[in-house]
């Protein structure tokens, strides 16, 4: 349960910012109770965008400490969900009041072609409303993936503006690296990206 004046607070955040807030949730950390639990509190709260995330497999030490739990698939945690839109929790119980989800997936260009569209289909068939990216370096693997399955949901392409001393995520280019280590802000050349997704059509 939320006390209201939490709950209260979150309505006026929002309110005020005329945002969507868009949460994420990893199958990884949680069985379904706890993942509907969790899903029951965020409609309570008004949330009502989600991404859906397998999350990273845990290291060896992380597992000395932490289990992982994967109850559900993210192709069956967005079926799942939209049982929830539909009135019906997972025990197959009609709720009093259904929820009204919008759910994401993720998709990465950077994995084989043939696995990476067929997951995508599959997450379409199970109720995925949109899909966000991993980030993009290399606009001919989106070409090459709407060749092989024109994905009928809008699309939301990821975009990292590299650190030389942070966290990357996907395959960055060599010469990308090399600028990064040359001392070129991240800043730049993720601007110098977004003029490229624009004129490839995709902003």
């Amino acid at each position: 349960f939320f006390p209201p004046e939490a709950v209260a607070e979150l309505e006026a955040d929002l309110r005020e910012m005329g945002k969507d807030v868009v949460f994420n949730l990893g199958c990884r950390d949680g069985n379904k109770l706890m993942l509907q639990n969790y899903l029951l509190g965020a409609h309570l709260l008004g949330l009502e965008n989600i991404l859906v995330l397998k999350g990273d497999d845990f290291t060896v030490t992380e597992l000395g400490r932490v289990k992982d739990v994967n109850d559900y698939t993210p192709t069956g945690l967005i079926a799942a969900i939209k049982d929830l839109n539909h009135g019906v929790d997972y025990r197959g119980l009609k709720l009093r009041i259904p929820t009204n989800f919008c759910v994401g997936a993720t998709l990465d260009f950077g994995l084989p072609l043939a696995s990476e569209t067929a997951l995508a289909r599959c997450k379409v068939e199970a109720g995925a409303d949109f899909f966000v990216t991993q980030p993009i370096y290399d606009l001919s693997q989106v070409a090459r993936f709407y060749e092989v399955y024109p994905i009928p949901r809008p699309i939301f392409y990821g975009l990292q503006i590299l650190d030389r001393e942070g966290i990357i995520f996907g395959d960055v280019p060599p010469w990308m690296q090399e600028e990064l280590e040359k001392g070129r802000p991240g800043v730049d050349m993720a601007l110098e990206q977004i003029h490229t997704f624009i004129e490839a059509g995709m902003c």
